[in-house]
């Protein structure tokens, strides 16, 4: 089942450029803070026991990020996963899961429409077992008022040899 995280991954690579329509604005216009801070409530979406059935775990996240050069940044996420759960890895085995914290470390780009495209490579802690995973986010960065900005997102987590899950999030972050 390892295709179909990359495949996602390159068609949302391969998507990103298209969508950006339109160039930057100068840089005097643009004036952006080089360290961004946000908290994200999430809602990951993960296998049941019952075949293709999902059920719906509440977590926490907060999100470092520290701009390299204009629309490019690295970052530093942690998610906290609120509920404990029972899962099937693709090896058949069943999986509890007792509040699992995610440790990640993302590459940025952020297009001058408020889209922002991130993946990278995470690790998934838990007392019984941890797992690494892959990460793709999709998001719509919606600026507010002195660098205060609300960012809903889409992301895809794949953990090698695990089970995959996916999250609906949104981020309130301030930039500095």
């Amino acid at each position: 089942m390892m295709h179909k995280p990359i495949l996602l991954f390159f068609f949302l690579v391969s998507i990103a450029p298209c969508l950006k329509g339109q160039e930057s604005l100068p840089h005097h216009e643009t004036e952006q803070q080089q360290i961004r801070l946000a908290l994200a409530s999430l809602n990951s979406y993960v296998p049941t026991l019952k075949g293709n059935e999902r059920m719906v775990i509440p977590a926490w996240g907060l999100e470092f990020e520290y701009f390299v050069g204009g629309q490019w940044a690295i970052a530093a996420n942690f998610e906290l996963e609120l509920l404990t759960y029972l899962v099937e890895a693709e090896k058949e085995e069943t999986i509890s899961r007792e509040y699992p914290f995610i440790a990640s470390l993302l590459l940025i780009r952020e297009f001058s429409e408020g889209l922002v495209f991130s993946a990278g490579y995470g690790k998934e802690f838990e007392p019984r077992k941890n797992f690494d995973l892959f990460i793709t986010t999709l998001a719509y960065k919606i600026p507010l008022l002195k660098g205060w900005d609300l960012s809903p997102g889409f992301t895809y987590n794949n953990r090698i040899d695990a089970y995959d899950s996916w999250s609906m999030n949104i981020a309130f972050g301030k930039s500095f």
